[in-house]
């Protein structure tokens, strides 16, 4: 009991540095003592120290983490401002995806606009596409751009052409495929 004293604070500041495994370790060996910093410990273990934990993650941009202590959160037995409380975590994590979700995509585009200008550069310095293309043949055309474009691009497939005339298939790194027809991203 004499030995527990400012225990509580302690755990606290653990949490605040991001050490949530000794803080919580600390407040539960607390909550099991009859004391004023035990009690705070129980109750700070039934909710507060998860949701701070949350946030922790969210604002240091550890979405997953933060999500999967809300979905656990949401199951324990919360008061209605609790569940609440839970939930927006919940929602500014899938907000967080669906915005990374849009950016990735936007990046890909973006990439696949410099595979146009790319192509279309080497269509004006030669007078035809090239008969092959692939990422490596990127290396030979523009290093700086090839980098740039290997940040969003998993893949080109499918690439045909003639003297006037191209498509491919970007792979991008969110998954999807992009169509790229003589200059038009479809």
């Amino acid at each position: 009991r004499g030995a527990s004293a400012g225990l509580y604070h302690q755990a606290r500041e653990l949490a605040r540095d991001g050490e949530f495994d000794r803080a919580e370790q600390m407040l539960k060996d607390l909550a099991l003592v009859d004391t004023e910093d035990g009690k705070s410990a129980r109750t700070h273990l039934r909710f507060d120290f998860y949701m701070e934990k949350a946030r922790y993650f969210l604002v240091r941009q550890r979405f997953e983490e933060a999500r999967e202590i809300g979905e656990w959160l949401v199951t324990q037995d919360l008061n209605r401002f609790q569940r609440d409380e839970a939930e927006k975590i919940l929602d500014y994590t899938g907000h967080i995806d669906a915005a990374m979700s849009m950016v990735e995509s936007q990046n890909v585009v973006s990439a696949c606009r410099q595979l146009i200008a790319l192509l279309a550069s080497q269509y004006a310095d030669t007078g035809f596409y090239p008969a092959t293309f692939s990422l490596a043949d990127l290396e030979k055309f523009d290093a700086y751009t090839a980098k740039s474009i290997g940040r969003n691009i998993n893949q080109i497939e499918s690439y045909t052409s003639t003297q006037d005339h191209y498509t491919l298939v970007a792979l991008g790194r969110d998954g999807k495929r992009y169509t790229i027809e003589d200059g038009e991203l479809k």
